[in-house]
């Protein structure tokens, strides 16, 4: 059997369980399987390994009371100059969202049951927004939909777009504009549409394509301007697509009634582009081809 090694940063280690009786199990000639001389009693080194696919809690048996304390002294040292370690070398404060791993098949038996919610899918995106009063989210993008939950409580996960193939995501801060980017076409929500909690009637979101022809989009700012950037796919070709935020959707009563974005430019491009970024008041186009190109919008 193959497995693959459990990370130190979210092992626990319990050793207080009480014994149990040990499975004894003849071979074909007779013969007990329980080494002579040993104790029918056997003692569980309960391990809790999150994020694991399937049970995160993995138990191991040791021969007497003696061995299992070696085992968790031995763990606990293993953990303790782990942590050392990274707290030495800490970059990033870690901080656990949900402990069950996202689903990627229809086992049922290895899903955490949340209602609708259970079948998440690959995740494929996530971005980091807050709500009106501040409260701080992660939203994460699945084959299978959208997720949001609150940094401060990870109970909170809840699937709040049922959309398919979602590939990116992002927030427009100062706007209150959710963009996902889901089965080659281009959204954008009002950002209270992804909240777990949210109650209120929300905007009709925006639909930035015409078709689902888009490979990719990216938020950026040139000479303190917002921008959203995104490809649309025109046979061996594509078109790139510039639109600027008009709208606060925090202060703006009547956004559902008016346009988000107005169109700022359109660029044809002789090729594909599967990526793009932006970079000193320029536009970086990742090309499906080897190598790259730098637009500058203003020539």
């Amino acid at each position: 059997m193959i497995v693959q090694p459990v990370s130190l940063d979210l092992l626990t280690v319990d050793c207080e369980a009480a014994p149990e009786h040990r499975d004894i199990r003849k071979s074909r000639k007779g013969v007990s399987s329980q080494p002579h001389g040993a104790s029918n009693l056997v003692y569980p080194i309960m391990l809790h390994c999150p994020g694991r696919k399937g049970d995160p809690r993995c138990t191991l048996y040791a021969e007497t009371a003696q061995a299992r304390a070696v085992w968790k002294r031995k763990l606990e040292e293993a953990l303790t100059l782990r942590t050392e370690a990274q707290e030495h070398n800490k970059v990033f404060q870690i901080q656990t969202l949900q402990e069950n791993s996202f689903a990627t098949s229809l086992d049922a038996g290895n899903i955490v049951s949340w209602g609708r919610n259970s079948l998440t899918g690959k995740i494929t995106c996530s971005v980091p927004f807050h709500t009106s009063d501040g409260r701080s989210l992660i939203a994460i993008g699945c084959v299978d939909g959208v997720w949001a939950v609150f940094r401060d409580d990870p109970k909170s996960m809840k699937k709040v777009l049922d959309l398919r193939q979602v590939t990116q995501c992002a927030v427009l801060d100062d706007y209150g504009i959710f963009l996902v980017l889901a089965d080659g076409k281009l959204f954008a929500y009002h950002v209270e549409s992804v909240t777990p909690t949210s109650t209120h009637k929300m905007p009709t979101p925006k639909k930035l394509s015409r078709d689902n022809d888009v490979r990719c989009f990216r938020t950026g700012i040139i000479h303190d301007r917002v921008y959203v950037v995104y490809s649309r796919k025109k046979g061996i070709n594509s078109l790139l697509q510039l639109v600027e935020p008009i709208q606060n959707l925090y202060s703006n009563s009547q956004s559902a009634k008016s346009d988000w974005f107005s169109n700022f430019k359109i660029t044809f491009l002789p090729f594909e582009a599967r990526g793009l970024t932006f970079l000193n008041n320029k536009i970086v186009i990742i090309l499906d081809v080897k190598g790259f190109l730098i637009m500058d919008l203003e020539q």
